[in-house]
């Protein structure tokens, strides 16, 4: 039996190109605390089954969670952690029900116009004028649960969000960290009832926890390093580009 029937990928060279992409993701994780599944997805969906994608980058942001709590737990912000919480649960149930139903060409669509989004929000660097409320957070916890659960890139809106009401970026860092380890769960809890769990899927991962346990431990010694602006300004630029071959993908074929 071949090794690769145990993967959700169909050749060698597919799993050297998608462990360079998980590398080069974790190593933005480290240093920021976000943007790793927005980079996986985006740079995979367009030669990969998406489905398998979000899956796989759920189960790995759990274990990047885990891998980096100890060191930012003097930084969370817990009022802030449970107001997001408490509706990004109801939204991620509702994402994973899209995930598992939604015409791939659709739900490429639908993930490179969001991403194209995020990148002009963070551009223009929006700031909210009045103090950060509770129904701002609830909100910002419901529309990147449900991106979460139907993308695996709601990490991505929850920064911008928390970037523009003027958290710092040590708080943000720590928070998403542990929302992550948090909502995460709901989204397998939701996965096994909608049929989105393959073993390809925990095999494929296995393969691929250590490139991403070495990318986040560089970046968290690039956190110390890099300034937040020009590592967010590469992350954006990224996705932007990303994105934009996404859509052409879908309208060429």
């Amino acid at each position: 039996m071949n090794f690769l029937d145990f993967l959700f990928i169909d050749s060698y060279g597919q799993l050297v190109l998608l462990a360079g992409v998980v590398f080069l993701a974790a190593i933005v994780r480290g240093c920021i605390g976000f943007g790793f599944s927005a980079l996986v997805v985006a740079s995979t969906s367009f030669w990969l089954e998406v489905k398998y994608i979000v899956v796989m980058v759920i189960l790995m942001e759990i274990i990047a969670s885990l891998f980096m709590l100890k060191n930012v737990k003097v930084d969370i912000d817990f009022k802030v952690l449970k107001a997001l919480i408490i509706t990004a649960v109801i939204g991620n149930i509702l994402g994973v029900l899209l995930l598992a139903n939604i015409n791939p060409d659709y739900h490429q669509i639908l993930i490179s116009v969001y991403l194209l989004f995020i990148v002009a929000f963070s551009l223009s660097r929006f700031t909210f004028k009045k103090p950060v409320t509770q129904i701002r957070l609830n909100t910002t916890g419901l529309i990147a649960g449900f991106y979460d659960g139907m993308a695996a890139i709601g990490g991505i809106f929850l920064a911008s969000m928390l970037t523009s009401s003027n958290f710092p970026i040590r708080t943000i860092r720590a928070t998403a960290v542990v929302y992550f380890f948090i909502v995460e769960p709901t989204f397998f809890v939701s996965a096994y009832f909608n049929g989105l769990l393959h073993q390809e899927i925990f095999f494929t991962t296995a393969i691929l926890i250590l490139p991403m346990l070495i990318g986040i431990t560089y970046g968290s010694k690039l956190f110390i390093i890099l300034t937040e602006r020009t590592l967010k300004r590469i992350v954006l630029i990224a996705l932007c580009c990303l994105s934009i071959i996404g859509l052409i993908k879908v309208v060429l074929t």
